[in-house]
């Protein structure tokens, strides 16, 4: 008998405060959520839901006030400091919103430099060649467009083989054509992972565009904290058939 798929990150009863002068603000309020080995799940809600506050909390950016979080088998309230480090550093790849590029690395060398950070990274080369940019890889982020560094983000957070690919508003600050490449990107990384099911990379896609939401596996609305909707797109789509 086939065995039921494993979730990779499990989160229980979360809670994550914050203090705002004399208040506290709970940017996560009892949320519980399970994610899976090889889905795309999308992560959607308005303004201060607690969109990017969750993304932290499974990427270990920072740690929950209250609840329970579990990746890969591991109680991850009771790592230390530098396991923490370590989870960062060899199980989660980070896309963010401003790309995060070193500004005075080329394409190649900010690559090569998350690279050089793990014990067993694909080539950096054949990373940039696989996004579109080989023939920039002399280049400075500075002498580049958006969606080319954010290209580059994408390979960089690629090249160290992560099992879960952590997006924040990835194409928030592109133009539609760009954004379309950059989701092809992402989405092909997922679909074509040669892994068995249960040892899949898993992408978790932070936006507030709900026409991006149509290419997940799995969608999540976020309110308040709290996980107010979960629906499946009735057939996912690719990038192409995006539009807005």
């Amino acid at each position: 008998m086939l065995q039921p798929i494993q979730p990779c990150v499990r989160l229980k009863d979360a809670v994550k405060t914050f203090s705002s002068g004399t208040d506290i603000v709970r940017a996560l309020d009892g949320l519980s959520l399970e994610i899976y080995p090889g889905e795309i799940l999308a992560v959607t809600g308005e303004s201060g839901s607690g969109k990017s506050t969750f993304l932290n909390i499974i990427g270990c950016m920072d740690e929950l006030t209250e609840g329970h979080l579990e990746a890969f088998g591991r109680d991850m309230t009771k790592l230390s400091g530098k396991e923490r480090t370590d989870y960062r550093r060899l199980d989660v790849g980070f896309i963010f919103q401003d790309y995060h590029l070193v500004p005075e690395l080329s394409a190649l060398e900010n690559v090569a430099l998350i690279a050089s950070l793990v014990p067993d990274p694909l080539s950096p080369r054949d990373m940039l060649r696989s996004v579109g940019l080989e023939a920039e890889s002399n280049r400075l982020p500075g002498q580049l467009s958006g969606g080319q560094q954010q290209k580059i983000a994408i390979a960089r957070a690629l090249v160290k083989r992560p099992r879960l690919l952590l997006a924040d508003e990835p194409t928030a600050a592109l133009d539609l054509g760009s954004a379309k490449e950059v989701l092809s990107i992402l989405i092909r990384t997922i679909r074509e992972n040669p892994e068995s099911t249960d040892k899949k990379a898993s992408l978790v896609l932070v936006t507030h565009n709900r026409e991006i939401t149509r290419i997940a596996d799995r969608v999540i609305v976020m309110r308040s904290g709290r996980v107010s909707d979960i629906y499946l797109p009735p057939d996912p789509c690719g990038a192409e058939a995006l539009e807005w």
